[in-house]
């Protein structure tokens, strides 16, 4: 368990030069601090997928969730202790992009099966 030295959102909006369009990006302001054999560290991450800034109200909701002085438990890497973060596990987008991949690797499976049956059919044919 550590303390949260530093934990808000904010909202703002960015418009591109020369055109109407524009962004808003949420930007939570994570700080906490941790000690590992007597060295003390900080970090900046929630969990393995999102970074400080983001485009998502999410952090907006989460900043609400953690106050400053908090406590909260830390995961960090036995080997690299400077290597931590708050939350583990899968998250939305690490599902995705595994869903992603087994579907593209699906689909190459599919097309070499394809194109190796032919290759097979073509062979006995001539022979």
């Amino acid at each position: 368990m550590i303390n949260l030295s530093e934990a808000y959102g904010e909202r703002s909006r960015s418009s591109g030069t020369g055109n109407s369009s524009s962004t808003t990006v949420y930007r939570w302001n994570l700080k906490y601090s941790y000690t590992v054999d007597q060295t003390q560290y900080e970090g900046t991450r929630y969990d393995l997928a999102h970074t400080p800034s983001f485009r998502s109200s999410s952090f907006l909701d989460l900043a609400k969730e953690y106050q400053t002085g908090d406590s909260v438990n830390v995961y960090y890497d036995a080997d690299n202790p400077k290597a931590a973060l708050l939350k583990t596990g899968p998250t939305v987008w690490s599902v995705a992009w595994l869903a992603v991949g087994l579907v593209l690797t699906g689909g190459v499976l599919l097309i070499a099966g394809r194109v190796l049956v032919d290759l097979i059919r073509r062979s006995s044919e001539a022979a």
